[in-house]
């Protein structure tokens, strides 16, 4: 099994369903004396078999989906009984939208190994309001107990969309057997896009998919005689292991087994409804949009306003730089607005610039677009950019799946290069977008259309420590400690401060805490609070109480440490290991030792790493030729944001390497 994930771009033209193979008793009861599956030794629960069909109706009155799911669950440990708990939100929609046919049937052995069945009674699942915009389902399996197998459906009707529900492959829990089935119009086709481990295999027999020769397969039946034109298709995956968390995982999605479907074709004249099946197409949409109109027409109400905030500056990469800062800093985002019919329809529906800018408050593409209009009509070249966040699966260029780009900024063309800029957050450094946009591929919308990657190795962090360390006497060490702030720690620390609930003497207190045991601290500053586009330095002062200095003392030269254990504590690995961003941390410790103790010997340098432009670390200690005191600085930078599984246990044992040297000590000795 391939351990990238391949992509299957499917065209569905012919289909059929068929229906979930049920259980016999001899079944049931040989799963229910099952106490571990070979797919997973460990799993707390196991999806037996679990199937979702879908049917789609277009009409001039009704486009809807029906959505069947059953699932049959085996649980193996307390920890899997939470599966019991159903719980299942949807938008309401009290025209088209409901949730019915619930019925379910708890499987357990009695004292007698006898098989009994409690069947989920018709009152005891429940539709409530959760929110607003939410309704919820919920109901719990009875008499369910580790070594049960719960089995249970339900029926979802929605509003038919472009894109039909995704089927989730992969999960939490292993699976021996997961459906997928669509059931359509012949007016319309679909474009399947798969991610699996496993080559797909067309099988020309309904029951070819059940069979153990394959591991994942389709079948579909390209009979034209079906009732009302409805076509059918299926997919099988089975035997698909659990995705476990693992540290340094920037986007799971990535990684998960799944499948979405995007109509490509509707020949019913009735419907207006956009397809796409070229960046191209979704490129010239988004051009002609309202949206994109508005924010490069000449919008000439902020002429006056551009004019006060430019100046008489001539250079396009600073005049850039005063409108972004005065739109991130005038501007309010606000993602939940709430509106009146009429204060707000131009917002809405037309995306009206003059009205975002008159009510100094929009939603972070209004913002943004905002941004584009003011830069477009300084005389400059902005667009907006399209891309998506880690929280989704990434946009790939063969095909435009358009629930990947769900995030829009600012593109800023100067001199041929392309600046990326967001100012839908007034703590959003110029040059970069937040850390989530970093997700592979994103459009820029212009009139003949762009494309750019958007990787975490476009980002870096430099944070820089200087410390004194001297001994006030045989018991107490007096540190003075300042702390230089990288560009995206300093994004994070100031969204800290702006929380409410956020106590700066707290702060300081527990950043001592996860660096130092019994810390006394005696003065604390943050600098350059009140410039936002500066990042901020931290200085402390504390005394620490250390065993009384003896005739011979143990000095540990790495004073501050960079970590504390290794984040990777697990033997193996399964998905390769992604970091943020690139970044670097230096650490300079200058110790003044008392002139009554001398130090034999100084250790050379210590250097080791994992590549040649991977993970490196560089420490090393100087003895100043005209005083008794230490000068360690310790370098550790990472220049490569992905490595493959195969280098887990370098990488792994570079942290344990680096956590040994931390603990390396001089010898100090008494003279007198």
């Amino acid at each position: 099994m391939k351990n990238k994930l391949v992509i299957h771009l499917v065209t569905l033209i012919t289909a059929s369903q068929i229906c979930l193979a049920q259980m016999d008793r001899n079944q049931i009861k040989e799963y229910l004396h099952t106490t571990r599956f070979p797919i997973d030794t460990e799993a707390s629960a196991v999806i037996l078999s679990e199937r979702m069909d879908i049917e789609v109706t277009s009409g001039e009155e009704v486009n809807k989906e029906i959505i069947t799911i059953h699932e049959t669950i085996k649980i193996l440990k307390t920890e899997g009984l939470h599966l019991a708990d159903v719980r299942m939100n949807f938008p309401i929609d009290n025209d088209i939208l409901d949730i019915y046919g619930v019925s379910g049937t708890t499987y357990s052995l009695d004292e007698n190994d006898k098989v009994t069945e409690t069947d989920l009674a018709t009152d005891d699942f429940y539709k409530t309001k959760l929110t607003k915009d939410y309704n919820r389902l919920s109901f719990a399996m009875p008499e369910v107990k580790v070594g049960s197998i719960i089995d249970y459906t339900y029926k979802l009707a929605i509003p038919r969309y472009l894109m039909l529900p995704t089927w989730e492959i992969q999960g939490d829990q292993p699976k021996l057997m997961t459906e997928y089935s669509v059931k359509h119009e012949e007016v319309r086709s679909y474009n399947c896009i798969i991610h699996s481990r496993c080559k797909l295999t067309e099988c020309k027999k309904e029951e070819d998919m059940y069979s153990d020769e394959h591991e994942f397969c389709h079948y579909y039946n390209n009979n034209n005689n079906f009732k009302n034109g409805k076509r059918y298709a299926t997919w099988v995956r089975k035997n698909v292991p659990a995705m476990k968390d693992e540290p340094f995982v920037v986007n799971k999605k990535n990684h998960l087994e799944m499948m979405e479907m995007q109509t490509v074709r509707n020949k019913l004249s009735i419907v207006d409804e956009k397809v796409y099946d070229t960046w191209d197409k979704y490129n010239e949409d988004r051009w002609k949009s309202d949206f994109e109109k508005n924010v490069r027409k000449p919008n000439n109400f902020l002429n006056d306003t551009i004019k006060k905030i430019v100046g008489h500056e001539k250079d396009s990469l600073q005049i850039a730089r005063k409108i972004y800062r005065y739109v991130k800093e005038n501007f309010k985002t606000n993602n939940k607005i709430k509106t009146s019919k009429n204060e707000w329809e131009s917002i809405i529906n037309k995306s009206d610039i003059e009205a975002v800018f008159n009510k100094k408050e929009g939603t972070g593409q209004q913002i943004n677009g905002l941004l584009v209009a003011m830069l477009n009509n300084a005389g400059l070249e902005a667009y907006t950019l399209y891309t998506g966040n880690t929280n989704t699966l990434s946009a790939v260029p063969q095909y435009p799946v358009l629930t990947r780009l769900s995030y829009s900024a600012c593109a800023l063309r100067i001199g041929g290069k392309y600046t990326f800029l967001d100012a839908s957050d007034k703590y959003m450094p110029f040059g970069i977008l937040p850390a989530t946009c970093y997700n592979g591929y994103a459009r820029i919308i212009s009139e003949k259309g762009d494309s750019v990657y958007l990787k975490q190795d476009m980002l870096f962090n430099k944070d820089s420590l200087i410390a004194a360390i001297s001994f006030v006497n045989d018991s107490t060490i007096h540190v003075t400690m300042t702390v230089a702030m990288g560009t995206l720690s300093t994004f994070k620390l100031r969204h800290k401060l702006e929380n409410d609930t956020f106590n700066m003497d707290n702060f300081f207190e527990k950043y001592l805490e996860n660096k130092f045991d019994g810390a006394e601290l005696t003065e604390k500053k943050i600098i350059n609070l009140d410039k936002a586009d500066t990042n901020l330095v931290l200085i402390l002062t504390f005394n620490l109480k250390k065993d009384k200095l003896a005739n011979t003392y143990l000095l540990n030269t790495s004073f501050i440490k960079h970590i504390s254990k290794n984040p990777f504590s697990a033997i193996t690995r399964n998905l390769p290991i992604e970091y943020s961003y690139k970044s670097e941390d230096e650490y300079t410790i200058r110790f003044e030792i008392p002139e009554y103790y001398k130090i034999d010997s100084i250790p050379p340098a210590t250097d080791f790493k994992v590549g040649d432009n991977g993970l490196a670390y560089h420490k090393s200690i100087v003895k100043d030729s005209h005083s008794n005191n230490l000068t360690v600085t310790t370098i550790i930078k990472n220049n490569t944001v992905v490595y493959p599984r195969s280098k887990y246990s370098d990488i792994r044992n570079f942290y344990e390497n680096v956590i040994k040297d931390q603990n390396s000590i001089l010898e100090l000795k008494r003279t007198n």
